[in-house]
């Protein structure tokens, strides 16, 4: 099992980061472009519709990946 856990400062410039952290993890995994997008989606979120957005908010991005079996995501505001 891999697994990632890290909060990011709620800014759009994070959502880049997210993707990178996720990639390394994802390596051979044959749905981590769909996984990253989604992921992707869910911190842009985030940072544009939740209360992270203001003065000193953040978000944290947990990932689950179990490779061949599944990949749980999820990003709490």
């Amino acid at each position: 099992m891999r697994t990632h856990n890290t909060t990011y400062p709620a800014n759009a410039e994070h959502i880049g980061q997210v993707r990178a952290d996720l990639r390394g993890l994802l390596d051979g995994c044959p749905v981590a472009d769909d996984v990253i997008l989604c992921a992707s989606k869910l911190a842009t979120n985030a940072v544009l519709h939740s209360d992270s957005r203001k003065p000193g908010g953040e978000f944290t991005v947990r990932a689950e990946i179990v490779p061949w079996h599944y990949a749980r995501i999820e990003v709490k505001d």
